[in-house]
Parts: structure tokens; C-alpha cells; sequence
């Protein structure tokens, strides 16, 4: 920065002051670009080590050297929540409905492509089975209500 110089004393200190404080600025701002840039770095080395890791996963699967550790649990799960209960209510799994809850649903990546593929199949008769069950709960909770304002007009047609 080639700025004049001030004459007097007490504006030089000022000048100087200011311009240490650009200084610590400058600083604070490149640190905080190397922090952020450390951050991102980290992030993609673990998406990195993900994508390897699911990569060989895959190869595993392919080769018939794995085993899904939830295949079992998956395939007594759906045949639970393909059987109707007694309230004719879809049983979904437990890590299901935390994975739709929380926007989770890293245990796809442990199903077989199969497994997936018959997901995707029932996914419309499962979610018109949720919207009919929803409508049913919706029509119970509004019919008492409905009933006790007709029985309320009834009451006041009756003075």
C-alpha cells in the first residue's frame, strides 16, 4: 500500500493502527479459507473411502464372496410387511421408518439388486395402501367431530 504518509503524530498512529487491523483481517480471512478448505478436503476423502469401500462391496456381491449382512433380516421384514395385520396397517421395518424419517437409508446399499428391483415394483401398491390407510384414520378422527356439530345445530334448532 503506497499511501501518503500523515503529518502529525496522532493521525500516523491512527494510519498505523488501521492498517494493522487489515493486516489481522487478511489473516483471520485466510485462515478461515484454510479451515474451510481442510473441511472439504476431509469430506471428500471420506466420500472417497465410501465409494471405495461400496465398490468393493460390489465386487464381493458380484463374485459371491459376501453376503448381505441384512439380506435375512430384510427378507423376514418384507415378508412381514407384505402379510396384512389385523388392523390391515403396512408393517414397515423399523430401519425403514427411521430411514424415511431421518433421510437415511443406507441400508439400500446392503440389498441385493433383486431385493431393489422388487422394492421399486411394490413401491406404488405400498404407498396407495399408506395414503387409504391415512385417509381411513383421517375420516375416524373427523367423523365424531362431524357428528357432535350436527348434534350441536340439532340442540340449538331444538330452542
Amino acid at each position: 500500500m503506497s499511501a501518503p504518509l500523515p503529518v502529525n503524530m496522532s493521525s500516523q498512529a491512527e494510519f498505523l493502527l488501521q492498517q494493522q487491523q487489515q493486516q489481522q483481517q487478511q489473516q483471520q480471512q485466510q485462515q478461515q479459507q484454510q479451515q474451510r478448505l481442510l473441511q472439504q478436503q476431509h469430506q471428500h476423502q471420506q466420500q472417497l473411502q465410501q465409494l471405495q469401500q461400496l465398490q468393493r462391496m460390489q465386487q464381493q456381491l458380484q463374485h459371491g464372496q459376501l453376503q448381505p449382512p441384512l439380506h435375512n433380516q430384510v427378507q423376514q421384514q418384507l415378508t412381514t410387511a407384505q402379510a396384512p395385520s389385523h388392523m390391515d396397517l403396512v408393517q414397515v421395518p423399523r430401519f425403514q421408518q427411521r430411514g424415511f424419517i431421518e433421510g437415511d437409508f443406507d441400508y439400500l446399499k446392503f440389498l441385493s439388486f433383486e431385493e431393489l428391483g422388487q422394492r421399486m415394483s411394490s413401491l406404488d401398491s405400498d404407498m396407495e395402501r399408506e395414503i387409504e390407510d391415512l385417509r381411513r384414520r383421517y375420516h375416524a378422527k373427523r367423523q365424531p367431530i362431524l357428528d357432535a356439530m350436527d348434534a350441536k345445530k340439532k340442540r340449538q334448532q331444538n330452542f
